[in-house]
């Protein structure tokens, strides 16, 4: 199966974060400067994780029989950040036991899922032959 152009993209899109999260985790504690070793210590890797999951859902739904039904609006992507935040901080939280909820967190989420959108997915075709 050949993957078309906005499947390659999302691939791409999806990728990418895993790289910064690994370059992430080798500096977040060496960057002395406040604010930027805050974030890289406490919201870059949920950041990149919207990145990657927004990607994720557009090109699993590519592959089945809806492609048509791509995420390509900003209120989707906000509520399907919302989600992974109610998801991943509020209910996570409650099962595991080494597990934190921060509001600040699904806040990154939504950032992330919303950059995907400001650089590929406002852009992409909802269906590509």
């Amino acid at each position: 199966m050949r993957l078309s152009r906005t499947q390659r993209v999302d691939l791409a899109f999806f990728a990418a974060p895993f790289v910064f999260y690994a370059i992430n985790q080798q500096i977040k504690y060496q960057v002395e400067t406040p604010l930027l070793g805050y974030f890289l210590r406490c919201h870059c890797n949920d950041y990149l994780g919207g990145v990657a999951f927004a990607a994720y859902l557009n090109l699993v739904i590519s592959l089945s029989r809806w492609p048509e039904r791509r995420l390509c609006k900003p209120l989707q992507f906000i509520l399907a950040g919302l989600l992974c935040g109610l998801a991943w901080e509020g209910i996570a939280p409650l099962v595991l036991p080494d597990s934190t909820g921060d509001w600040l967190d699904v806040a990154a989420y939504v950032l992330g899922m919303l950059t995907y959108w400001l650089l590929w997915a406002r852009r992409a075709p909802a269906e590509e032959g």
